[in-house]
C-alpha cells in the first residue's frame, strides 16, 4: 500500500510542532527563572530587614547602656545624691522622646537588716523635692530580711504606682540580676517580668549597672546599689517598627534562658538581653 500526501506540507507540520514545543519549553524555563530571580530578591529583601531590625535593636540597647552608665558617675561622685538632683538629671535626658521603651529611671539601694531604720529615715526627711518630705516612705513588701534591694529614686514616678520603695526581692528575675551585677561588678539586663504598674503589654526587662562606692585601704569597694533602666518590650520594638524597620517580617521573641549564670540566675551581659528573637515573613 502505498503513502499519499505531500512530503513537504508533512515536514512544514512536523516543524511547526516542533517549534511549538521549543516555544513551550522556553516559556517554562523562563517563568522558572523568573520565579527563582524573584524569591532570590525576596530572600534578601528578608534578610536586609531582619540585619536592619537586628542593628537598630542593638543600637537602641547600646544607647540604653550608655543612659545608666552616666547616672551611675552621679552617685560615684555623691553616693546620698538628693532626690532633686536625681530628677533634675533624668529630665534633662528627656528619655521618653529621646529613648522610647525606657518606662523609668531608678536607683536601688543596697540596704542591710541594720542600715533600714535609718534609710527610711533618710528618705522620709529628704525635702529637696517637697517641703512635706516622704512622711509615709516605707520598704515593702513587708517583712524581715537579712538585705533589701530598693528603689530609692525613680523617674518619673507618673504612672509607676507602687515601685518606689519596692524591694526587688519580690521580683526572682530582677533579684537574680541584681546578684550578678553586685557580685560581678558588670552591666547586665534581667530575664523578662511583668511591670506591676501596667495592665496591658506588661513584659518588661531591667538594664541594669552596678555603683560602689570609695574603697578603704586594703577592703573591696562597698556596693552601693545599681542604676537601672526599665525598658518595656512593647515600645521598645512598637518604636523599631515606626521607623520602619519591620517591613514585610514579623519578630516573635522568646526568653532562651541565662547567658551567664546558674538556673536561677537569669542573666545577660554587657548590655544585650538573655532573648533571641526570630524573624519570618
Amino acid at each position: 500500500m502505498a503513502f499519499s500526501g505531500n512530503p513537504t506540507r508533512h515536514r512544514h507540520w512536523l516543524l511547526g510542532i516542533a517549534v511549538a514545543v521549543l516555544g513551550l519549553l522556553t516559556t517554562a524555563w523562563l517563568a522558572q527563572q523568573q520565579a527563582r530571580s524573584v524569591a532570590a530578591i525576596s530572600e534578601a529583601r528578608f534578610l536586609h530587614e531582619a540585619k536592619a531590625f537586628s542593628d537598630a535593636l542593638a543600637q537602641r540597647m547600646a544607647a540604653n547602656t550608655e543612659i545608666v552608665n552616666g547616672l551611675r558617675g552621679l552617685f560615684m561622685v555623691n553616693p546620698v545624691l538628693s532626690r532633686a538632683e536625681f530628677e533634675r538629671v533624668a529630665r534633662e535626658l528627656d528619655v521618653r522622646q529621646r529613648y522610647p521603651g525606657v518606662r523609668n529611671l531608678a536607683f536601688t539601694r543596697y540596704v542591710t537588716a541594720s542600715q533600714r531604720p535609718a534609710f527610711e529615715e533618710r528618705v522620709r526627711a529628704d525635702r529637696s523635692v517637697s517641703p512635706a518630705g516622704r512622711p509615709d516612705f516605707a520598704i515593702h513588701p513587708a517583712g524581715e530580711r537579712p538585705e533589701y534591694f530598693v528603689a530609692e529614686y525613680l523617674w518619673p514616678e507618673e504612672g509607676s504606682n507602687g515601685v518606689l520603695g519596692l524591694d526587688i526581692s519580690a521580683q526572682p528575675a530582677n533579684l537574680a540580676a541584681m546578684h550578678y551585677s553586685r557580685d560581678s561588678g558588670k552591666t547586665v539586663v534581667s530575664a523578662p517580668f511583668d511591670l506591676l504598674q501596667e495592665q496591658d503589654h506588661r513584659t518588661a526587662f531591667v538594664l541594669r549597672v552596678p555603683v560602689f562606692g570609695p574603697a578603704r585601704p586594703g577592703e573591696a569597694p562597698p556596693f552601693l546599689g545599681a542604676v537601672a533602666s526599665t525598658i518595656r518590650v512593647h515600645d521598645l520594638v512598637g518604636s523599631l517598627r515606626k521607623l520602619g524597620y519591620m517591613q514585610g517580617i514579623a519578630v516573635s521573641i522568646t526568653d532562651q534562658g541565662p547567658l551567664h549564670g546558674g538556673a536561677a540566675g537569669k542573666v545577660a551581659e554587657k548590655g544585650m538581653p538573655c532573648w533571641r528573637y526570630r524573624t519570618s515573613r
